[in-house]
């Protein structure tokens, strides 16, 4: 909760700083990568690509930026087989992780085509399963849920190919709670909306 409230406070002590020029928006995605992104049959971690959607909220003077951003990763179905009293059960597993993030930015360096910035905001990761099992006795199916709170932090690079277009790439470390961290590099293309 205090992460929460700190960052709430830091975006809006940043509204005066957007209020001096005209605001700008952008919306852009691409492709994330996640250091355990995917599980393995054996439930062990491993390297995964999803999707990233993003915005960024700026304008051309200032250094900082409000980047809200939603990472989707669909994780590679997985089978097992689990053995009681001599019945055999097989348990079929289809996760997926959701991140959303809201990243406030600071330019370290700025220029008209070259941006280079790091990025500090709360992470918020939804990991949702649908398992089925069945054996000679019984099938059946259901789902799990699990949300969890953190904090991302990293840094990135974003260079304007015109007035319009223009390409991002960054990477961060997502600390959240209960051992669910992970590193994310992102990158892919953003369009100036106004």
């Amino acid at each position: 909760m205090k992460r929460i409230l700190m960052t709430i406070l830091l975006l809006t002590s940043m509204a005066p700083v957007f209020a001096q020029k005209p605001i700008h928006m952008h919306v852009g995605g691409g492709l994330a990568f996640g250091d355990w992104a995917n599980i393995t049959d054996d439930w062990e971690e491993s390297w995964g690509m999803g999707y990233q959607g993003r915005l960024l909220i700026n304008n051309d003077e200032s250094r900082f930026a409000i980047t809200p951003s939603y990472i989707f990763f669909p994780m590679n179905e997985f089978s097992f087989t689990e053995s009681y009293f001599n019945t055999s059960t097989s348990v079929t597993v289809k996760p997926a992780m959701h991140y959303m993030n809201v990243e406030a930015s600071f330019s370290a360096v700025k220029s008209n085509t070259l941006d280079l910035y790091l990025h500090l905001g709360p992470s918020f990761l939804l990991y949702s399963e649908t398992v089925t099992a069945s054996n000679n006795y019984y099938e059946g199916s259901g789902t799990n849920n699990e949300f969890k709170t953190g904090v991302i932090g990293g840094a990135g690079v974003r260079l304007n190919l015109g007035s319009r277009f223009g390409v991002f790439a960054d990477a961060g470390y997502s600390y959240i709670s209960d051992d669910w961290d992970q590193l994310l590099i992102t990158g892919g293309v953003m369009v100036r909306v106004f």
